[in-house]
């Protein structure tokens, strides 16, 4: 009999869905459940799992990846399957995964492959799922712990977010890098350099929209300096495109002129290194950057997503 866990984090969502909302979708089934208010709900994996069920959002997802990727070989690891009842939901809306596909026991298998980028360099060598980037995420993700608000709906709270990133873009001093790839050298001052595994970054920007996470590559995006006016730009779009929308699985609504002003390279590893004090691997900030140059690669199809179970 196939086991299945459940990982909930129950304030994701507005604290919507409760412990008895999960189970009763398991109801005929081998089921453990954890939340990750508890202390030591990393500890799920000793129950040896055939599939997790990770209903939260995108930070969700990564930590609890982070543990199926530490204590499984590639061989024995258990499938993910998503439930997105975060703010962004970035990765489950890369695979097209809303509330209402998610889950069925019922229904057949429908499988992705899921690649994770390895950074070295910092000070806890790391895996990633989303993206690794320097310049004005970075500096988004430390204004929103700045500026956070108790109970603010999901949809609410992404125009919030996206406002303060038009902010952000319109003050931010460019910053000097370097990045070595493909046997090439690129070198100059950026407002904006995210490595991505996914679509979208932040309140669902989709910076990366041909971005596929189970190609066995990555995709560079760059914006300079000299863009600083068509990325503002693109960012007032963005808010007026999603301004009256209240359901934040329609937050996915992107300008298509991104591809005028920004830069994308494939690549499956890079090094980098930049001027900036700070970066963000995935929903992490780490301030205490050297400077130094950072190696990122990927390690292609190390988990599946499965959308309709097992």
């Amino acid at each position: 009999m196939k086991k299945f866990q459940i990982v909930h984090n129950p304030t994701a969502g507005g604290a919507t869905y409760v412990k008895t909302d999960l189970l009763k979708q398991f109801n005929k089934v081998q089921v453990d459940y954890v939340s990750t208010e508890d202390d030591h709900w990393q500890q799920f994996y000793k129950n040896q799992p055939d599939l997790v069920y990770v209903a939260g959002g995108d930070g969700t997802i990564g930590r609890t990846a982070k543990v199926l990727l530490k204590h499984f070989t590639p061989q024995q690891r258990p499938h993910l399957s998503l439930l997105p009842i975060g703010t962004a939901n970035n990765v489950a809306k890369t695979f097209r995964i809303t509330k209402n596909s998610s889950f069925s026991l019922e229904n057949d298998n429908t499988t992705f492959l899921f690649d994770v980028g390895r950074i070295k360099g910092v000070p806890d060598e790391e895996n990633f799922l989303e993206s690794v980037g320097f310049g004005v995420f970075p500096e988004l993700i430390s204004e929103m712990k700045k500026r956070k608000v108790e109970n603010e709906p999901p949809s609410e709270k992404l125009q919030r977010t996206l406002r303060v990133m038009l902010e952000i873009i319109t003050k931010y001093k460019a910053q000097k890098a370097t990045i070595k790839l493909n046997g090439m050298k690129i070198k100059g001052s950026f407002l904006l350099l995210e490595l991505m595994n996914i679509k979208a970054v932040g309140p669902c920007i989709e910076v990366a929209p041909q971005a596929d996470p189970g190609d066995g590559y990555l995709d560079l995006i760059v914006i300079p300096e000299k863009s600083r006016e068509e990325f503002k730009t693109y960012i007032q779009t963005l808010i007026e495109l999603n301004s009256t929308s209240s359901n934040p699985e329609e937050f996915t609504i992107t300008p298509s002129d991104l591809e005028n002003f920004a830069t994308t390279i494939r690549l499956k590893k890079l090094k980098i290194k930049s001027k900036a004090s700070s970066l963000h691997i995935d929903d992490t900030l780490v301030k205490d950057y050297s400077g130094n140059y950072l190696k990122l690669n990927i390690i292609p199809a190390a988990l599946k997503v499965a959308k309709f179970g097992l």
